[in-house]
């Protein structure tokens, strides 16, 4: 699980509950997150099986990570699921 949410507490908080029964790394931006994932396409490591996305993060949101995502890694990526969250109402 790839957690993309620019706040400690959130991270915390998804860590805690999924760290026994997966892998959980973190990225506390988008900027973050694509060169985590960029990095594993070079390296020619496995992504992520699922990636959560915090909607509302500074710079770039969630909703433009996700398009890149998608315009970046092409129809080869295209099976990685991606989860909008936010923490707020």
């Amino acid at each position: 699980v790839l957690s993309v949410d620019d706040d400690d507490v959130n991270q915390e908080v998804i860590s805690g509950a999924l760290s026994d029964f997966c892998d959980v790394s973190c990225a506390m931006s988008g900027a973050e997150a694509l060169k985590y994932l960029s990095d594993k396409v070079q390296n020619k490591r496995p992504l992520p099986d699922v990636v959560l996305l915090d909607i509302q993060m500074p710079g770039m949101t969630g909703f433009e990570v996700c398009e890149h995502i998608r315009k970046s890694f092409g129809a080869a990526h295209a099976h990685l699921p991606i989860i909008m969250v936010s923490a707020r109402t």
